[in-house]
């Protein structure tokens, strides 16, 4: 399995000076902090100026003005200090938290300046910013009901995207939010847009068909020009980059759709706000009476304002959203970008040193030179890429061949539309723990078609005189990799990196050797020895575990039980005894995903189906819920592919009933907050979340029974009060209204069911 080398800040051990003394209450000053912790300027400068705040609130008397600009000012430098310390890294950031007992003694005005522990529930939002400069950035942001927060982390991981249902645990500041590890991002669901089996049998859910774009063309009022019209981007878009996508899918996928505008939006487009670009632009369609609900693909297209990127988009999502900042007439800029919106990543190309591949090579973001998703100006994408979306393989019209044996076989040209097979694809390696599987894939570029860029390019030598060798691996969509087959031959070592015809290359890892030779126009011989060795000598093998069919392919209800066909294959050598073969679904706690036959003897190479039946829970909310399945050998091999089970929202017609009232509302006060818990609400579909007021004016919007308000201020009069509501937007009668003042706690009860219809 190749690396990526990745230099990681230090931090904070749990039992540091900090982590022991300085987060156990009040902040103290005397503790000592690793020195390797503070050689960020960062890390020291939050700790000095927390230690002036503490020192400033020992001395600071009520209505003392000239104390309190005094920790105005430490406050927001600390801010500024601890935003910083956010972005450089935010694996520290939970250590560095302003205690408790020192941010209850800070006067509320302030409160907005200082960070608070986040635990809350939302949308996932993945976008590639893709940088004229050749740098790609790839954010992450937490769409709640009323926020959207940037999430700051230095492990995701692999295959995040747009619409997934996560809980998110950290730190936010403003409209940052800073997380531990990977582990803190819990992925709960997958809403908007899924992906089918792992095996690459099936792609991503919405790549097929026709996708339905809406291009906007917007502009600002500070920057009125149009420079283009709406004739130049159905070009670029409904006929360039639609003709790209359509012979890249080999007619299974294409873009239909429509262009508006122009639209001047009172938005400053200095700093490429492209969320507050999203929002103006969309209520500027629905002003002007479109109904963008009709599109999964909306595109904003603005003149260029000098912003860092040529385009950003979403990964995945339903709807996507891409932004192209005067490049919407580039139909290769624009193939890019809707890659990305259709789930893919970038195309990587891999420098090992001396060797084609181990487990420390460089990986360059764009460095697939022949893949329009490493490059704009390049050609197809690569069999790896396409197997993700489905284009090739068992479910799709072009072929893509997965050898068990070793033989000889024949692949045409990446860039043909006849049927013949497009590329091979075998395993290199199982990870033991995950069952994940690091795959081959073989290709023959031959220049035609949407390749045609290679003709008079350096890389035309190197590309129709061999075959072109990429790995990928099934669980993280962000691994295509192109190999250098001839590692270290040349100055520009990247020109000649196809496997020539009449030369081999055996893996170290895997044993495989793979030999070329061209066997006509548009077609490469690829003759493959999988180390299946003396007939004699038993080969024990990783099982094959196949994705068939679903019972239904469409959204079901909470409950339903849906019945899953897979094909379980012993690749064990003909040498071989038979063996036994576990199955094993796993799905949530409280949802049932069982085999009708949970273990199989199966001799060498016999095939057999079963059914997996899976019920969700009658409560579970909808999304898209991904059950991970893998097939184990006795030996201990094993490997892994996915099922999706899809819950469909309750509609607006068939959901009516509102969640119950919440009851018992207790809030007890503190210094300067206020702790409301009640009793949780029930509901028929299940309590998406509950509502805070306090005097009339909504204040939180929460998932749990239970917060926290850190503006309550002493001598004041309060009134709280909590409704519930569900997804189809449904209110419970709201709580009774419990009054506070001072430290007074009070609690009430009872109240009667019912509600009506409302909006989150």
């Amino acid at each position: 399995m190749h690396i990526l080398t990745k230099v990681l800040s230090h931090t904070l051990s749990s039992d540091s000076g900090l982590g022991r003394a300085c987060l156990a209450g009040l902040f103290v000053v005397s503790c000592l902090l690793p020195q390797a912790a503070l050689a960020s300027g960062s890390h020291s400068q939050v700790v000095e100026l927390t230690q002036q705040l503490e020192s400033l609130l020992k001395d600071t008397s009520e209505g003392n003005e000239v104390a309190l600009s005094a920790i105005q000012r430490v406050v927001l430098s600390r801010s500024e200090s601890l935003k910083r310390l956010m972005r450089e890294s935010p694996a520290d950031v939970a250590q560095f938290q302003l205690p408790a007992a020192l941010r209850d003694r800070l006067p509320m005005s302030f409160s907005e300046s200082v960070e608070a522990p986040f635990s809350q529930s939302g949308e996932l939002e993945v976008v590639f910013r893709d940088e004229e400069s050749g740098k790609a950035q790839l954010h992450y942001y937490l769409k709640t009901s009323h926020q959207r927060l940037e999430i700051l982390l230095t492990d995701p991981r692999p295959g995040l995207r747009t619409g997934m249902q996560v809980h998110a645990v950290g730190t936010s500041l403003d409209n940052l939010l800073a997380i531990s590890s990977g582990a803190d991002l819990e992925v709960l669901a997958y809403g908007g847009t899924a992906d089918g089996s792992a095996s690459g049998s099936s792609g991503l859910t919405g790549a097929m068909g026709a996708q339905q774009v809406a291009v906007l063309m917007v502009n600002f009022t500070s920057q009125p020009e149009v420079p283009w019209t709406a004739q130049q981007v159905e070009e670029a878009v409904f006929f360039q980059a639609n003709d790209f996508i359509r012979e890249n899918a080999y007619g299974q996928t294409w873009l239909e759709g429509d262009v508006f505008g122009w639209f001047t939006l009172n938005v400053d487009p200095a700093g490429c706000p492209s969320s507050d670009i999203a929002v103006a632009g969309k209520q500027a369609a629905s002003e002007a009476g479109i109904d963008l609900s009709t599109y999964t693909r909306i595109v904003f297209a603005f003149p260029d304002t000098g912003c860092s990127y040529s385009g950003e988009a979403t990964v995945g999502g339903s709807p996507s959203y891409a932004w192209f900042d005067g490049t919407i007439t580039n139909a290769g800029v624009v193939s890019h970008e809707l890659g990305h919106n259709l789930g893919l990543y970038h195309a990587h190309s891999l420098d090992c040193g001396a060797d084609v591949l181990n487990s420390s090579c460089t990986v360059f973001e764009y460095g697939d030179v022949l893949d329009r998703m490493g490059t704009a100006t390049a050609g197809h994408y690569n069999a790896y890429q396409k197997s993700r979306l489905g284009w090739v393989g068992e479910f799709s019209s072009a072929e893509l061949l997965s050898p068990t044996v070793s033989g000889t076989y024949t692949i045409e040209s990446l860039s043909s539309q006849n049927a013949g097979a497009k590329a091979l694809r075998f395993p290199r390696s199982v990870d033991p723990a995950t069952g994940n599987t690091e795959w081959f894939y073989v290709e023959y570029r031959d220049g035609t078609g949407a390749d045609g860029f290679l003709a008079g390019s350096r890389y035309e030598p190197t590309v129709s005189g061999g075959v072109v060798v990429h790995v990928g691996e099934d669980a993280d969509p962000n691994s295509s990799g192109l190999l250098d087959m001839t590692p270290n031959s040349q100055k520009y070592d990247m020109d000649d990196f196809a496997l020539a015809f009449g030369s081999s290359f055996t893996d170290s890892v895997s044993g495989i050797t793979i030999s070329v030779s061209q066997s006509a126009a548009g077609q490469a011989l690829v003759q493959l020895d999988l180390g299946d060795g003396d007939s004699n000598v038993c080969q024990s093998a990783t099982p094959s575990l196949q994705v068939l069919s679903a019972s239904t392919s469409a959204a079901v209800t909470a409950g339903t039980a849906v019945d899953y066909r897979f094909a379980v294959t012993n690749e064990d050598g003909a040498a071989c005894p038979g063996a036994n073969i576990s199955l094993v679904a796993e799905a949530l706690a409280d949802w049932d995903a069982v085999f009708a036959e949970p273990v199989l003897m199966l001799a060498p190479g016999e095939r057999q189906e079963v059914i997996l039946t899976v019920v969700s829970a009658a409560s579970s909310t909808a999304g898209y819920y991904d059950i991970n399945v893998k097939a184990q050998h006795e030996s201990g091999t094993l490997s892994a592919s996915q099922v999706t089970y899809v819950i469909e929202a309750p509609s607006q017609q068939s959901d009516v009933q509102a969640p119950t009232q919440p009851l018992s509302l207790a809030v007890n006060v503190g210094r300067r907050k206020a702790d409301l818990s009640w009793q949780p609400s029930s509901d028929n579909v299940a309590v998406a979340g509950y509502r805070v007021w306090r005097n009339g004016m909504l204040i939180a919007d929460t998932s749990t029974n239970s917060y926290s308000d850190f503006d309550y201020q002493k001598g004041m009069d309060y009134q709280y009060q909590v409704e519930a509501y569900d997804a189809a937007g449904n209110l419970s009668v709201p709580s009774e209204i419990v009054s506070t003042t001072d430290t007074s706690t009070t609690t009430s009860g009872g109240g009667s069911k019912g509600g009506g219809k409302g909006k989150k």
